[in-house]
């Protein structure tokens, strides 16, 4: 009897793993989800969710119930550093401006990010990709084991004792920072595994009366007593007191209910009701895996990388790698690309990770300024009275210092670059054009451009509808001004096999002043595959049409070998 294999076997039923179920059954592809957990994560974790992300998952439809579950714009205002959050501040960044549905995000993109805890945003995709109706999730399943046998992967699970061997022709390992999966498949993490350990103290409390006169997500709470950072998930609800420990000289076992809520009294700072509702401990890294695929399993999501929380790249970063992967594995499926074409999702994807793992890192290291300013110091009294000296008369040129180095952390808290699509530097792209067109004006370290990898920039392409709105999950889009819509439509007409790969979308007269300038007033033809990032840009009026789109398709999905520049016959 010949065996049923699915298309997608998705170890992991966190924000990755759920988005790559998402994806899968918008692409039409048979797949089962397995997770260990007995159902999604019930406590705070990750809450950051960047414009990029927001994009992604606009097109699904859901990034009104995510705006609707998050932290309400006014409660994002501030991040204050202060001594207790009943006592004296530091300073704070004041974020106005730079949160929620505002211009800043609004001239470059459909979206804007939001703060909402995974916790509630697991049950948000978990909903869509149940109502997708694509895949079977089943939980309380754990995978010991995932190899390449021939032309699919396989899987070992275990669910309540039994042992049993599940098929697919692909396997995607979203199964978390210790991924059983990628260490059988021997594959390591480059980079520190352990920069610093933490306690996370989950707190079930009304902070309005305490922070309502300084409203923010994050406050650093530093004082001789205890220092750690209060994440405010909701400020009526939900908060999380992390701080950090030396567990060469503090067992773990040490943080009891009683203990954690004698420290988290000591960083309010006065006497509020509060109640502990779980203590977890973790382990802050820096580390990027090796490589990305094992033949026919693949790593997404914190397999694939875990980064510092400053910055809240990890788990957007997950929903960007799916993001790049899903359509890759529709055409290899399908047999439209040879598997090669999964080699490019390591080659794209890797460097980002690369990065958002050095700004992660970066931004950690960026607040030890505050604290050498502040004087924070193992020793009590003398931070007490390094305190002391700072809001004395004396210690004026000190707080203007402080006051410089809490500014410079806004990059970490506000800053386009990393909210945005990333730009591949090499991969699954090219261009036919002589010479590149030059990116707009940078906007906080974000150039729009259409240069070959770069993610398609956001410009009105009908009233109230962006050029990302209008992107097909399972084919390329060739955009070009409507001027040579006939031209492309002929062409395409006389290539039959091309039909079902590329849709045109002309850009018409009213809607042309971005797209004009992007082009740098010439024109031009752009073809962007279905992850959103460019993959082709031609001039609009070459020759042999249907000979660009074929060479240009073979290089991308890897049927032929170029480089970042490779050209398609005049």
């Amino acid at each position: 009897m010949k065996r049923d294999i699915k298309d997608l076997l998705i170890v992991g039923a966190g924000p990755a793993g759920i988005a790559a179920s998402m994806f899968a059954s918008k692409l039409g592809l048979t797949h089962t989800v397995v997770e260990r957990r007995s159902g999604l994560h019930r406590h705070p974790q990750a809450h950051v969710i960047k414009t990029r992300s927001l994009e992604i998952l606009r097109r699904f439809g859901v990034d009104a119930a995510i705006h609707a579950a998050g932290t309400p714009v006014e409660h994002q205002r501030f991040t204050t550093w202060c001594t207790t959050l009943c006592g004296p501040e530091y300073g704070r960044i004041d974020l106005l401006g730079r949160k929620g549905p505002c211009d800043r995000f609004f001239s470059v993109s459909p979206s804007y990010p939001a703060n909402l805890s995974q916790n509630k945003l697991e049950p948000i995709l978990y909903d869509c990709a149940k109502a997708l109706g694509g895949g079977t999730f089943l939980f309380d399943t754990e995978c010991l084991s995932a190899t390449t046998q021939g032309d699919h992967a396989v899987a070992t699970l275990r669910c309540n004792d039994k042992v049993y061997e599940e098929h697919a022709r692909f396997i995607i390992a979203a199964d978390g920072a210790a991924s059983g999966v990628r260490a059988g498949l021997g594959i390591d993490f480059e980079g520190p595994n352990a920069l610093a350990q933490f306690c996370a103290v989950h707190l079930e409390a009304d902070f309005t009366p305490l922070v309502q006169h300084m409203p923010g997500v994050l406050y650093w709470v530093l004082n001789p007593e205890i220092s750690g950072v209060f994440i405010v998930h909701d400020m009526k609800t939900t908060q999380v007191f992390m701080f950090p420990y030396d567990p060469k000289k503090t067992d773990k076992a040490s943080f009891t209910t009683a203990y954690c809520e004698t420290l988290v009294r000591s960083a309010i700072g006065c006497d509020h009701p509060f109640r502990v509702s779980n203590v977890d401990t973790w382990t802050m890294s820096a580390q990027v895996a090796e490589e990305y695929r094992s033949d026919r399993v693949l790593l997404a999501g914190d397999a694939a990388h875990r980064f510092p929380p400053t910055g809240g790249l990890g788990l957007n970063t997950g929903l960007q790698d799916i993001n790049n992967l899903m359509w890759k594995l529709k055409f290899v499926i399908e047999g439209r690309a040879p598997i090669e074409l999964l080699d490019t999702y390591t080659r794209e994807c890797r460097p980002v990770a690369q990065r958002n793992c050095q700004r992660s890192a970066e931004n950690h290291e960026r607040m030890a300024r505050v604290e050498e300013i502040i004087g924070v110091s193992e020793d009590p009294v003398a931070f007490e009275a390094s305190i002391a000296d700072l809001f004395s008369e004396n210690g004026r040129q000190r707080r203007r210092d402080l006051q410089q180095a809490l500014l410079e952390q806004l990059p970490h808290f506000a800053y386009l670059d990393v909210e945005m699509a990333p730009q591949y530097v090499v991969g699954a792209f090219g261009s036919s054009l002589a010479s590149e067109l030059p990116p707009l004006m940078t906007k906080e370290g974000y150039t729009p451009g259409l240069s070959p990898g770069s993610g398609l920039p956001h410009f009105e392409v009908e009233t109230g509808v962006s050029s990302l709105d209008v992107l097909a999950f399972d084919a390329f889009t060739l955009f070009v001004s409507s001027t040579f819509q006939r031209a492309w439509s002929d062409g395409l007409q006389a290539a039959p096999d091309l039909m079902d790969m590329v849709r045109i979308y002309p850009v018409s007269e009213p809607f042309r002043h971005k797209w004009d300038r992007l082009c740098n007033m010439e024109d031009v033809a752009v073809l962007v595959r279905p992850d959103g990032h460019i993959g082709w840009v031609f001039p609009a009026s070459c020759e042999k049409k249907t000979e660009q789109l074929r060479v240009a398709l073979d290089v991308i999905l890897q049927k032929q070998a170029a480089d970042l520049h490779a050209t398609a016959p005049a």
